[in-house]
């Protein structure tokens, strides 16, 4: 990964009886703003309607959402500026808005995998691949269990990566640490290491399609692979695979 300050490229001004709007774009689709207000009542309704005046757009990422969301919120009553706001902020969200203002969160999803060179896809296991996962991947489970519960307050998602820095996570393996960890009386979260290689015999045998997508997608000899898992009393098993480029761009937003 290297990142690199983002470039400025212009900014764009809104003004109307109620409102200025001034917002910075960048490259990689990042942005910052703000709004003030120019009349008392405006002010009022903006703040009842839960908006917050600066945008700050570091990143695709779901916290993103919910700032977009409060900067959105100051202007419930001015359609001139809302319609102002989605037309430049289409430089972030690339088409990602619903006719009404609300973001599309799959493809938003979507275009934060595209941006850190990442796949992923999820699963809802059953019998057979939870099978799969015990015969390629020897001691990723808890000993004598699939599930991920740990007692009633606390649960935790096992994690296994083929990223150096995992080699420094040892989880509970012998059956009387499994029991002290059952009984809460041992935090360790469970993260392993496997070697990559390993990983992607197991993609490729556990689900053939995602693996052919991945290698059109990313550069399979040069990558990550990470698997996140839980199973919970009552719920089915889930897991979600990540493949991710090592090497990529990730762009963050210069100091003001």
């Amino acid at each position: 990964m290297n990142r690199l300050e983002a470039k400025y490229l212009r900014t764009e001004k809104f003004s109307n009886k109620n409102f200025f709007i001034e917002i910075k774009l960048y490259e990689g689709g990042l942005a910052r703003g703000r709004c003030k207000c120019k009349r008392c009542a405006v002010e009022e309704k903006m703040w009842k309607s839960n908006g917050y005046p600066l945008l700050y757009f570091p990143s695709y990422h779901w916290i993103t959402i919910v700032e977009w969301k409060e900067f959105y919120n100051c202007f419930p009553t001015d359609k001139t500026a809302r319609r102002w706001v989605r037309r430049v902020m289409q430089h972030s969200f690339k088409g990602l808005h619903r006719p009404n203002g609300e973001i599309d969160h799959d493809r938003f999803e979507m275009e934060y995998d595209r941006s850190l060179s990442r796949s992923r896809e999820y699963y809802c296991l059953n019998a057979e691949q939870l099978l799969t996962m015990k015969r390629c991947l020897p001691g990723f489970f808890y000993p004598g269990t699939f599930r991920t519960e740990c007692d009633r307050c606390y649960s935790d998602v096992l994690r296994i990566s083929s990223k150096e820095k995992y080699k420094n996570f040892s989880p509970p393996a012998h059956p009387v640490g499994y029991r002290k960890y059952l009984n809460g009386n041992l935090r360790v979260p469970f993260k392993r290491y496997f070697p990559i290689e390993v990983l992607k015999a197991f993609l490729q045998e556990f689900d053939p399609k995602f693996y052919t997508q991945v290698c059109e997608e990313r550069t399979i000899d040069d990558c990550n692979i990470w698997l996140e898992y839980k199973f919970l009393q009552g719920e089915k098993p889930e897991m979600r695979i990540f493949v991710q480029d090592n090497n990529y761009i990730d762009y963050y937003l210069p100091n003001e």
